[in-house]
């Protein structure tokens, strides 16, 4: 398995980033919304509410079925400083943004 033993939480072979998210209480998850973006992540519908839906997901399937299990994080479209949350650790996955080639410092790949 490429993540190791995801049934049992204290797995010697969940390391890394996996191991370290799975040994906190959240997954921290940035959610990328537009600039004029008003109101409560949790509430949102179209693609930011699709967002939200996908870190919940996440936290659920790596939190033990916890949906409360995450914490979000609002970055707005125009900025690059979910990129930057991403790469320094702030938070653990991105949902919602696209991906830019004139970002200093984050090199993307396929």
């Amino acid at each position: 398995l490429p993540f190791g033993n995801l049934e049992d939480r204290d797995a010697d072979v969940a390391q890394g980033d996996l191991g370290r998210i799975r040994g906190s209480d959240y997954l921290n998850c940035g959610v990328v919304v537009p600039d004029n973006f008003v109101g409560d992540l949790r509430e949102a519908t179209g693609v930011v509410g699709m967002s939200v839906t996908y870190c919940t997901a996440v936290a659920v399937a790596l939190m033990d079925g916890k949906e409360d299990a995450v914490e979000l994080f609002p970055f707005v479209e125009s900025s690059n400083v979910s990129y930057q949350a991403l790469h320094n650790g702030t938070v653990d996955i991105l949902a919602g943004a696209k991906a830019k080639s004139e970002i200093p410092g984050v090199t993307f790949s396929t």
